[in-house]
């Protein structure tokens, strides 16, 4: 009798655990709101048509959606990427007519993909499907040289490289390497962290910057981390969370950024369903970049949650100084968001469509 009472009290016990929901704990990523924009820091807004820009890309056969870095000498700005036939090419953004090529004959193999970004006279770029690192050299003549390379791939078990689908591939700040990666463990590829920390010089790598805690309760069909810095501090956004990250000093701190948005939990129960899916991409409020600008200040830009699917993305900035916003507003174009870049007193970028380029400057 008394074993009959255990096996009762037992069975008791698992159904309240299961109609109680403590199984799948709820997600606690709601973030507060703050309903007003400061005032607004646009000085002036240029437009330069380019209609080729779009064609180039088609041609070389480019994807349209990432993978593209940026390039600046002398004030004129260039679109890097590498093309089908492993070709790097620099398109001019002011005039598309200017395309200065150049082979890449140590390429492992055609058709591989690449994370390409500058910084000053250099390019790295990043083999995705073989993890090797590139540093090649701009000469002045528009020349790329290969400076050296890295094969990192038995330093990064178990993972892949994220393709991100807002901001920029990857960040540099020497002897740093900040790449954003997925698991290969788990059903939806996020690890407790979510960027690998190669150290260039030592070849070692570490795994940095945690998820958000509430990210442990949530299920997110993608992601995406940005990453910069002014010398002193690192700084990094979350996608999906209204808040700002600085590593200061090996300190850790947390910037709440205002929002009108709550966040819209992905219901995993619809992941097969293609339509649910790019629905619920739409719905939520993201951050798309985070830029240092030329007087050292940071500029976040967030699209808001879209009415239709297929209707214009809307965006807003917050430019923010010293750990607090400035000045913030709306931003009148749908932009490329893959493609913002710190130019002059500004930004420059690309609408959706690519058929233009815009340059925002700021007081």
């Amino acid at each position: 009798m008394k074993n009959d009472q255990n096996v009762s009290l037992l069975v008791l016990i698992i159904l309240f655990l299961i109609t109680s929901g403590c199984a799948s704990p709820p997600c606690m990523c709601k973030r507060s709101t703050v309903k007003n924009l400061t005032d607004s820091c646009f000085s002036a807004k240029e437009e330069n048509y380019s209609s080729g820009l779009l064609n180039t890309l088609k041609e070389e056969g480019v994807n349209t959606s990432f993978r593209f870095g940026a390039y600046i000498r002398k004030e004129i700005p260039y679109f890097i990427f590498v093309n089908k036939q492993s070709e790097i090419l620099l398109l001019n953004l002011l005039d598309s007519n200017e395309i200065i090529r150049n082979p890449l004959p140590f390429l492992p193999q055609v058709g591989a993909s690449y994370l390409v970004q500058s910084f000053k006279d250099s390019i790295l770029m990043v083999d995705t499907d073989n993890s090797i690192l590139y540093k090649l050299f701009v000469t002045n003549g528009f020349k790329i040289e290969k400076v050296s390379e890295l094969n990192f791939k038995k330093l990064t078990k178990k993972t892949a490289l994220a393709i991100q689908t807002h901001g920029t591939q990857f960040f540099y700040n020497f002897p740093y390497l900040y790449l954003p990666y997925w698991s290969m463990e788990g059903k939806i590829h996020l690890d407790k962290n979510s960027t690998l920390r190669l150290n260039i010089q030592k070849e070692e790598v570490d795994k940095f910057l945690p998820f958000p805690d509430c990210y442990s309760n949530c299920f997110f069909y993608s992601e995406n981390v940005n990453i910069t810095s002014n010398g002193s501090a690192l700084y990094a956004t979350f996608m999906h969370m209204n808040q700002m990250v600085k590593y200061e000093n090996d300190q850790r701190k947390e910037i709440l950024l205002p929002t009108n948005h709550s966040f819209v939990e992905f219901d995993e129960t619809k992941l097969q369903n293609l339509a649910y899916v790019r629905q619920s991409g739409a719905k939520n409020e993201i951050n798309t970049n985070l830029i240092l600008l030329q007087d050292q200040s940071l500029l976040l830009i967030r699209r808001l949650p879209k009415k239709e699917l297929t209707g214009p993305s809307q965006f807003i900035y917050f430019k923010i100084k010293n750990d607090k916003i400035i000045c913030s507003g709306n931003l009148d174009e749908s932009i490329f968001s893959t493609m913002v870049l710190p130019f002059k007193n500004g930004i420059l970028t690309i609408d959706d469509k690519l058929t233009k380029t815009i340059y925002y400057a700021f007081q």
